[in-house]
């Protein structure tokens, strides 16, 4: 079972919470064919102050206050190729 923790700053809907966890989990169970009720994630909200970035354009595209910090541990076991498929389908090229 993954463990997700997401970060994002204070002041979020529960509703747009919800939505984070569902992507993050559908890239899962997609990529990784985890069982679909195997769900283990930690969302927490944070100050301004409290996620520490720069707004510099970065790969081409500039990052938002809006920003949301994804951690995924995975145990020993999971093949490569299922990594590489939820990373370069899922990871970070959001606009």
């Amino acid at each position: 079972m993954p463990l997700v923790r997401m970060f994002l700053r204070s002041g979020t809907s529960p509703e747009y919470r919800k939505a984070l966890g569902d992507g993050v989990h559908n890239a899962l169970v997609e990529a990784l064919a985890i069982p679909p009720d195997d769900r283990f994630q930690v969302i927490s909200e944070h100050r301004a102050t409290d996620l520490i970035l720069t707004t510099l354009n970065t790969w081409e595209w500039r990052r938002s206050e809006r920003v949301v910090f994804v951690q995924i541990i995975l145990s020993a076991g999971r093949k490569p190729q299922q990594k590489r498929k939820l990373f370069k389908t899922y990871g970070g090229n959001s606009r």
